[in-house]
């Protein structure tokens, strides 16, 4: 796994990053509310492309 997470960084410095290079974030996370969480840090508006088991 090559991901930003495998590599210690969290979801926020994550979003934080993409959102200097995009002008929006689709997002699907395995936790139940983290693209809520993330929203409020980004420079960018989120899309909650699921979250949570379902």
């Amino acid at each position: 796994m090559n991901s930003s997470t495998a590599k210690g960084e969290s979801v926020s410095d994550t979003v934080r990053t993409v959102s200097c290079y995009s002008d929006i974030i689709a997002m699907r996370h395995p936790k139940e509310g983290a693209p809520m969480l993330v929203s409020q840090t980004s420079k960018v508006p989120i899309i909650n492309a699921g979250d949570g088991r379902t």
